[in-house]
């Protein structure tokens, strides 16, 4: 048991350190284009229409991203509004808060999104404000698939098809409309490849160290010669 739990700690640390070393940093830049698929609310009258558009977003750090991005998209009309279609163009600034996580080699993004713009909807602009969330999944540092699902919610006191009040015109009540906004695209990240890493210091130059002192062995004590008395001669 202590072994499997040493070995998920293991796996979870390798996820936190990939994610730190290849996550967004400020001043990256992500510009992205996106086909999107709009459920429209009821109240416009209208099928559910099909569009495009694009985004430009600016990392403040590695979680946080401002970002704006624009859409357009195309309805057919329902009873009572005259046969044909309606465009719709929708211009939003948000603020993302990015929640890496790592899977397969790369740091891919969970997005939390909210933000407050316009909408342009037969000939009428409306407050409009995008709240969801989505995915940028990594192809590389720099490529990325993006996946967005948001709830636009909209102000229409100007929309004429509303059913209340009766009054055609301005609806001083302010009806309200929700659409579901599903989205997918490319994002190009600009400014996020990793900083090549710093050189290695230099070797330190190998000195010599100084031989030890010579040491000579001790004078030996010399030697004296024990003098010698001298011989007496003796005369007779």
């Amino acid at each position: 048991m202590r072994t499997q739990r040493l070995a998920v700690a293991s796996i979870v640390l390798a996820l936190v350190n990939s994610v730190e070393a290849a996550a967004q940093k400020l001043g990256t830049t992500e510009l992205g284009v996106f086909g999107q698929f709009t459920r429209a609310d009821e109240a416009w009258h209208t099928g559910d229409g099909f569009g495009f558009g694009g985004r430009l977003g600016i990392f403040l750090n590695r979680r946080w991203e401002l970002e704006g991005a624009f859409s357009t998209s195309s309805f057919d009309n329902k009873a009572p509004r005259p046969v044909g279609s309606s465009s719709v163009q929708t211009f939003n600034g948000q603020i993302n808060f990015n929640l890496p996580f790592g899977l397969g080699g790369q740091t891919h993004d969970l997005i939390l999104e909210g933000g407050a713009g316009g909408q342009r909807f037969a000939s009428h602009t409306d407050f409009s404000a995008p709240f969801g969330g989505g995915l940028r999944i990594h192809f590389s540092n720099a490529v990325a698939l993006r996946l967005d699902a948001l709830v636009e919610y909209v102000e229409n006191p100007t929309a004429a098809t509303f059913g209340f009040p009766p009054v055609v015109g301005v609806n001083a009540a302010a009806a309200q409309s929700t659409n579901v906004e599903i989205r997918a695209g490319l994002s190009w990240l600009l400014g996020s490849s990793k900083s090549p890493p710093p050189p290695p210091p230099p070797a330190p130059t190998p000195q010599r160290e100084a031989p030890p002192p010579r040491t000579e062995p001790p004078v030996p004590p010399a030697r004296i010669a024990p003098s010698r008395a001298p011989s007496s001669s003796t005369t007779s």
